[in-house]
């Protein structure tokens, strides 16, 4: 019916379902590919390159790979981050999308988040996958 399904997982691939089975089960029982989204301070780079290469050995294909600023985050760590998983991750780096102060205040701006996306996030990225 869609062309596109995106289908989220809360709070990462090892994160359980039900009793034995994981997040990384059910992408791999469906056969989908991954976009991993990850926080944009500290911890990022271990926990993105983390998750990388353990989609990687699942046999799992990552086709990008993107930050969330959600917290307006402006520690070193948050300014370097996206340099650094650039030159360490295989799959493309889409971008970092940024903190939108306000934008749940009287529901949910979906405009405004459409267009912060599209400002900041390398759609031509997508694109080229679909």
């Amino acid at each position: 019916m869609h062309d596109v399904l995106v289908i989220e997982g809360a709070g990462g691939v090892m994160v359980p379902i039900k009793r034995n089975f994981f997040y990384v089960d059910l992408i791999r029982q469906w056969n989908v590919p991954a976009v991993i989204v990850s926080k944009l301070g500290l911890g990022t780079i271990n926990h993105t390159l983390l998750t990388s290469h353990y989609l990687e050995s699942q046999g799992i294909s990552i086709v990008r790979v993107l930050l969330n600023d959600a917290s307006n985050e402006t520690d070193i760590a948050s300014q370097t981050n996206p340099g650094l998983l650039k030159q360490y991750l295989r799959a493309p780096f889409l971008g970092v999308f940024p903190h939108v102060a306000g934008v749940t205040e009287k529901g949910v701006n979906r405009e405004l988040l459409a267009e912060t996306f599209v400002k900041n996030i390398d759609t031509a990225a997508i694109l080229r996958f679909l």
